[in-house]
């Protein structure tokens, strides 16, 4: 169990109200009016408040609370989530709760899998970690989406000074940010133990003074405008309602940021698979999720409309498919730059025979 620790609040980073759009401010709770202090619980010291103090959201172990179930306020308010959705989110929550909290328990060998051994070993003694994202060995994780992360890592550069968002997930990619150069890192997730999670690796990694953690959602991110200007998802933009996240993306970044974004692609292997099966999911262990596949055309629309450039690498056909159901059945794995190659190869072969429909991976990576 983590130590409660103090809310770090970096000058440069501006947080708001994701209802209202007012801006948040430190109080503690003894300062609040009592209007809300009615309301709130005796064990949380501390909150974020509205300009006109109208509502509060709270900060647990150092980590700020800030989607509209967690409000704290007298007055009624309408959530900008549908409540449907909000239940989606609801029980996305559970599930990685309960596998974050699994993986904290399992941290070294979380890590392992979360980063490459070679950039453990270059961090644990001080070695070169090169110049990200290269080498690929050294910074790209994901061997079935291996030239798509590169793509999205490239887009990225430079990374140096910036301040970097990570959307989802475990927060590996901000602490690889921190690591190559970034000024501060964050995660944006709904999982609380998803936070805890990275603010233990960053803490292990020797960045944790640089990391902050942000319970909240996609389509509501609480920040201010032009709040960052890099941004990075892996496989967490489709389980977003993206007529939300994507706006609100294009909100929070500055002029001429960069974001990437790598998820799955519709495609007829997924939908093949989900007639046969019932789950979108590819023989994964996260079933109970409601995330689906981007469809391409949908997303390049919305996406043209908010950002000032936007491109999509499509990759990943049946040979991909068939990597990662051999990794999952017997444990065996390509590296990253072998598999790079056969994507890239056959991504040139589907191209020429007209078969890019088959493609199942995506990096979209933007401009703002």
């Amino acid at each position: 169990m983590l130590a409660a620790r103090p809310f770090q609040d970096y000058p440069n980073l501006r947080y708001q109200c994701p209802m209202t759009g007012h801006s948040l401010h430190l109080k503690a709770a003894g300062n609040l009016p009592n209007s809300l202090l009615n309301l709130t619980e005796e064990k949380i010291a501390d909150y974020l408040v509205t300009t006109d103090c109208t509502i509060a959201y709270p900060i647990i172990d150092g980590i700020p609370f800030l989607t509209p179930e967690d409000a704290v306020s007298a007055a009624p308010f309408d959530s900008p989530i549908e409540s449907n959705r909000s239940e989606d989110i609801a029980e996305e929550v559970i599930l990685y709760n309960r596998i974050a909290t699994q993986d904290l328990l399992l941290i070294d060998q979380t890590m392992e899998n979360l980063f490459t051994k070679q950039l453990l070993s270059a961090v644990e003694n001080t070695g070169s970690l090169g110049r990200f994202p290269s080498p690929m060995n050294l910074w790209v994780d994901s061997m079935g989406a291996a030239d798509a992360q590169w793509e999205a890592y490239e887009h990225l550069m430079p990374l140096d000074d910036s301040i970097f968002l990570q959307l989802g997930g475990s927060g590996s990619h901000a602490i690889k940010a921190l690591l190559a150069g970034a000024a501060i890192a964050g995660l944006v997730s709904p999982s609380p133990q998803e936070i805890r999670l990275a603010r233990t690796m960053a803490k292990k990694l020797g960045v944790e003074d640089r990391f902050f953690g942000i319970v909240s959602i996609g389509e509501a991110i609480p920040l201010s405008s032009c709040s960052v200007n890099r941004v990075y998802g892996g496989g967490c933009l489709h389980h977003t309602d993206i007529n939300y996240s994507i706006p609100e993306l294009a909100r929070i970044s500055s002029p001429g940021g960069q974001l990437s974004f790598v998820d799955p692609r519709a495609n007829p292997l997924y939908n093949f698979w989900d007639r046969m099966t019932g789950h979108i999911r590819f023989c994964g262990p996260e079933e109970e999720t409601h995330d689906h596949p981007l469809d391409e055309d949908i997303l390049k629309h919305l996406a043209t409309k908010y950002f000032r450039q936007c491109k999509l690498y499509t990759s990943g056909g049946p040979t991909r498919y068939a990597l990662i159901l051999i990794k999952r059945v017997t444990g065996l794995s390509l590296s990253v730059t072998i598999a790079a190659r056969i994507f890239r190869y056959e991504r040139y072969l589907l191209n020429r025979l007209g078969l890019e429909r088959l493609f199942g991976e995506m990096a979209t990576l933007l401009r703002a």
